[in-house]
């Protein structure tokens, strides 16, 4: 791994982020699926729409939503958090589950449900995103820096006749994504990729503890009918240093995929059990640590260099 000492510094602050409590200094703003849109974001009076707190809440501020069921169609936020204060999204204590789904019925615009592109400082924890097809993804962080996404649910998500473009396949998208946690989530039925990390400065992100329950393939542009899914999907950075540890697979197809310059990341205590495939490397990926996982009944590879001839990377794992 090259500057040691800058690679901890970012894995530091990750874990911080993870384990100490967000104290929120801003204003409280509340939605509610049941009001008619005219809240004002009050307790009292809260919005009828994410989209109404994300259009006003900013650093330090926290956005509580009500146990209830949202069609939601590629939120943006306005204002991105700072360091030391989160822009926080969470359920309202309380009020039940809250579920987000996609309103594409049928092959559409192909929007995110949630967009954080380009934000920093974003806490997302505790929501359910469940039973859709047809979106691009149910969070994107492409280019986001310092966001969290922890505590949510992913379920039923995804279609396998639906490529609609190349970032298309995956339920958290994070391309050229730098010093972000993913961590303690759940994904299960998915057709599809999980997470894919993605594109040159896609770099120190922490990707723990996220658990991984029957994955299917679906159609791809490069070929391949309904071959190919993803849990962790890691690709087309010389210098990654992102981390991949303490994960739990089962029942899906690959495990983790470190394709083309998939370079210089840590794969550490990974589990995976009744599964195909778990650990595949390509051989332009170079650098990369693997190291004390564990699989299971994988009927497939438990870990495999390719060896692709003319690629300019060396045959050796």
């Amino acid at each position: 791994m090259k500057n040691i000492s800058k690679v901890y510094g970012r894995w530091l602050w990750i874990i911080m982020a993870v384990c100490l409590p967000q104290i929120a200094d801003g204003k409280v703003y509340h939605v509610s699926a049941g009001t008619d849109g005219s809240g004002n974001g009050s307790e009292e009076s809260p919005f009828g729409s994410l989209q109404s707190a994300a259009n006003v809440a900013g650093a330090g501020d926290t956005v509580y939503v009500a146990g209830g069921t949202y069609m939601v169609s590629d939120l943006q936020l306005r204002n991105s958090g700072a360091e030391g204060r989160y822009l926080v999204f969470m359920p309202e204590p309380g009020t039940g589950e809250v579920v987000l789904r996609h309103p594409d019925t049928a092959p559409g615009s192909f929007t995110s449900v949630l967009n954080f592109s380009g934000k920093s400082y974003i806490w997302l924890d505790g929501f359910s995103f469940r039973d859709f097809k047809y979106s691009l993804c149910a969070v994107n962080l492409d280019r986001a820096t310092h966001c969290v996404v922890t505590n949510c649910r992913f379920e039923q998500l995804g279609n396998a006749d639906v490529a609609p473009q190349w970032n298309g396949n995956a339920v958290i998208w994070m391309g050229n994504a730098q010093v972000n946690a993913v961590v303690n989530n759940y994904f299960a039925d998915i057709v599809g990729d999980g997470i894919a990390l993605n594109s040159q400065d896609c770099e120190y992100n922490l990707l723990a503890n996220n658990t991984f329950e029957r994955f299917s393939g679906k159609k791809r542009s490069w070929g391949g009918e309904y071959l190919h899914s993803r849990c962790i999907d890691v690709q087309d950075m010389s210098d990654g240093n992102n981390v991949i540890a303490s994960n739990y697979f089962t029942g899906t197809r690959t495990c983790i995929w470190m394709d083309r310059d998939g370079s210089r990341n840590v794969l550490l205590r990974n589990f995976a059990e009744n599964s195909r495939d778990f650990i595949f490397n390509e051989s332009r990926c170079a650098g990369n640590i693997v190291m004390e996982n564990i699989g299971a009944n994988v009927d497939g590879i438990a870990f495999q260099t390719a060896q692709y001839e003319g690629t300019g990377w060396t045959f050796d794992a």
